[in-house]
């Protein structure tokens, strides 16, 4: 009884756990299926969206293609229009043009004149292609020409004088080809000019005129070479008081526009206090120069002018200045210079016996190639008038224009066909010197190597002094070349004459050690076998005493200079001198 009692208790106990858990369960199972039903109410949006974002793809692909189509369709009408009006515009123009060509016809222009228009107009095509071709052979003549002097400058020394010949006369040929076509050429543009003149529209008015733009101030010729022009009547008290007062210049209209001759005056004026330009001694060599240097460079060239037409005679350093400074174009200075008088070997002014004008064009022709790089036509003139160079000043002053204009080839040409090179102490007169004042040794170099003859004496002072003053920016091969035509104990002994304390140094530094494959001493026991090292040894004694402070020990068998000294190079030199005289 009591054991069943127990088992029916367990029993109860079993059957409520087992109810419990049967609820359990089922809760368990509603929150599963709840979760379910939430992931597939998820599942449910995501595939809504996804429609949604395919139905806006499809929307957008549509749009784009239904916008290509409008594009394209409008592209379409756009060039259908473009292409009518087009038609439109060729028919409107082609009916306009038979509108023309009848109206043309029906006044005749056509009837009378037509086979001569055409013929007319035929000729003027041929002639002007014919004219293009002349031009484009003419450009590829002196390129082949410019070739050709380049060879046979290089070729100078270095072939044979058979072989020289044949080059000189195949560039002779291709100048007479060049001059012929060059008047052909000039023929043909004679033929157009007529034609534009005489059947043109009147369009080009400005493309056959002369006409050319004047620099300011304009210059007015004067009226007559040899008409004396009134003096201003100025009280001689005026002209004490009043030296830079300009003067009634509007007396004279001609010079009254001319600043340049109001410059000229008051320049004189400021120095005299005479106002009359011609009771000055015109004949005198320094008027011209110093009006001339006086002047501004703006106004030399008019300047220049006004005293040559007053009888003022320019030196021949005022023709070299007047290129130098290159203001108001000085070759044409030149030129005009050398058309009006002669250069003559007797006398350094400008008067002599006058040229021919032929031949003091041809003169001045020969300066501006000279100043400029026309090889070609350079060459072509002295072949043409060799005598041009002959004379002594008129080719030593085209020789000092190309040495003052630096250009090697005209120098090299120059030289070539015997231009003199006037060897004199006036850099201003030398070609010499001024290409080594320039620093253009290589320059200078070659006018030596061209001169047959000895150098005459006279330009080694200048020339050394320049080397001195200079050395550091010239090559080293150069300067000692020019130094060896002058030779070195000739320049050290100028030096010691001149007491030139700079180009000893130079020199000594120079030729300190000469090349042992020459074979010849050291410079300095050269000049002590000549004595000239006994004579400099005292100099620079005296010299590194007084600038330098040092006094020679007299005791000493070796001379030596006490006391420390700014200047030991001048110590140094003295005591090797001084070695080397004692011996």
């Amino acid at each position: 009884m009591g054991h069943g009692w127990k088992l029916t208790n367990y029993r109860t106990r079993i059957d409520i756990a087992s109810l419990y858990q049967i609820e359990q369960f089922t809760n368990l199972t509603g929150g599963v299926q709840a979760a379910v039903d939430r992931i597939r109410e998820l599942e449910l949006c995501l595939a809504q969206q996804s429609q949604s974002i395919e139905d806006s793809g499809t929307n957008i692909l549509s749009a784009i293609t239904n916008s290509a189509l409008s594009s394209g369709e409008d592209h379409e009408r756009t060039r259908n229009t473009v292409v009518e009006t087009a038609s439109t515009l060729q028919e409107t123009s082609a009916v306009n043009y038979q509108e023309t060509l009848r109206q043309a016809t029906s006044l005749g222009y056509r009837s009378p004149h037509e086979i001569t228009m055409t013929e007319i107009e035929l000729i003027r095509a041929a002639t002007e292609q014919q004219v293009k071709e002349l031009r484009e052979e003419i450009r590829q003549l002196k390129l082949e020409i410019e070739r050709s002097v380049q060879q046979i400058v290089a070729s100078v020394g270095k072939v044979s004088a058979s072989e020289q010949q044949r080059l000189k006369e195949t560039s002779n040929a291709k100048f007479n080809v060049w001059v012929a076509k060059e008047i052909v050429l000039k023929n043909l543009l004679e033929i157009l000019r007529i034609f534009k003149s005489q059947i043109g529209d009147g369009v080009a008015a400005f493309e056959s005129a002369t006409w050319k733009m004047q620099p300011y101030p304009t210059i007015k010729p004067f009226r007559s070479t040899t008409e004396t022009q009134p003096c201003p009547d100025i009280e001689p008290e005026t002209k004490m008081r009043s030296p830079d007062i300009v003067g009634p210049l509007s007396e004279d209209p001609d010079r009254g526009s001319n600043i340049a001759y109001a410059e000229a005056l008051q320049i004189i004026r400021r120095n005299s206090c005479v106002f009359d330009l011609y009771k000055f001694n015109l004949e005198s060599d320094r008027f011209f120069d110093n009006v001339f240097r006086c002047c501004s460079p703006g106004f030399r060239y008019q300047c220049a002018q006004i005293l040559l037409k007053a009888g003022a005679k320019p030196t021949y350093k005022s023709l070299i200045e007047a290129l130098q400074c290159r203001e108001g174009d000085a070759v044409s200075l030149l030129g005009d210079w050398t058309t009006t008088e002669n250069l003559t070997r007797n006398s350094h002014h400008l008067a002599g016996g006058r040229k021919s004008q032929s031949d003091s064009e041809r003169f001045s022709q020969l300066l501006r190639c000279c100043d400029s790089h026309e090889l070609s036509e350079l060459v072509y003139l002295l072949n043409k008038c060799p005598e041009l160079i002959n004379e002594q000043i008129e080719g030593a002053l085209s020789l000092t224009v190309a040495a003052q204009s630096a250009n090697a080839d005209v120098v090299a040409i120059l030289s070539l066909y015997g231009s003199p090179l006037v060897c004199t102490e006036d850099i201003h007169k030398s070609p010499l010197l001024v290409a080594i004042d320039r620093l253009n040794l290589e320059m200078a170099c070659t006018m030596i190597d061209y001169h047959s003859s000895p150098l005459e004496p006279g330009w080694e002072w200048p020339a050394l002094t320049s080397l001195a003053d200079k050395n550091f920016k010239a090559p080293a091969q150069s300067i000692d070349y020019i130094i060896e035509q002058i030779g070195i104990l000739h320049g050290l002994r100028l030096a010691i004459e001149h007491r030139h304390e700079r180009l000893i140094r130079f020199m000594l530094w120079r030729f300190k050690l000469k090349s042992p494959d020459t074979g010849s001493a050291e410079v300095l026991e050269m000049a002590v076998q000549s004595g000239i090292c006994r004579e400099y040894a005292e100099h620079v004694k005296g010299y590194v005493e007084e600038n330098t402070g040092l006094v020679e020990v007299a005791d000493s068998p070796v001379p030596v200079f006490r006391t420390c000294s700014r200047r030991r190079s001048d110590g140094q030199i003295g005591m090797r001198v001084l070695n080397l005289a004692r011996r």
